[in-house]
């Protein structure tokens, strides 16, 4: 495949992939207020595998090169990510139990759409003309195969 395939978008896609976390989400917390327990137990896991992709790509692909140039931004990104982290774990005990409540879901989509917001005007503006071609290439590759999945997620919900 050619690197030209990868010069652009990173930016877009990253953040489209935010946006269809905050969807599914937002589609949890209806099959929790429809009282859906076993939906909600097979969609959070893959929510949850796709919160964790995005962290860790950010965490490993993006933020320590970022961090070289911007270090302040690069850890006030990862603060963010341990709070997120935090939130989903407590989230996903909370589901294994069926015991999970729409306003948890809620919180977690304001912090993904806060922590968007900040990445938007700090980290992804950079990683789209700085990012080395083969983290670049990573990031296409995973992010994009997780938004497919994503995607399947939201049909079946939707269904």
């Amino acid at each position: 495949m050619s690197d030209a395939l990868f010069s652009t978008g990173l930016h877009l896609l990253l953040a489209e992939h935010h946006r269809a976390l905050e969807t599914v989400c937002a589609d949890l917390r209806g099959a929790v207020y429809a009282d859906e327990t076993c939906a909600v137990v097979d969609a959070y896991r893959h929510f949850e595998h796709a919160v964790i992709l995005q962290l860790e790509i950010e965490e490993h692909e993006l933020l320590p090169e970022f961090g070289e140039v911007f270090p302040l931004e690069a850890e006030a990104i990862r603060s963010e990510q341990r709070t997120l982290r935090d939130e989903l774990y407590r989230l996903g005990v909370d589901v294994e139990l069926h015991q999970a409540r729409a306003e948890r879901f809620e919180r977690l989509v304001g912090m993904l759409k806060l922590h968007l917001e900040v990445e938007e005007s700090t980290l992804f503006p950079w990683v789209e003309t700085f990012l080395a071609m083969p983290a670049r290439r990573t990031v296409f590759t995973r992010i994009g195969r997780s938004l497919f999945e994503l995607g399947k997620v939201h049909q079946r919900r939707a269904a």
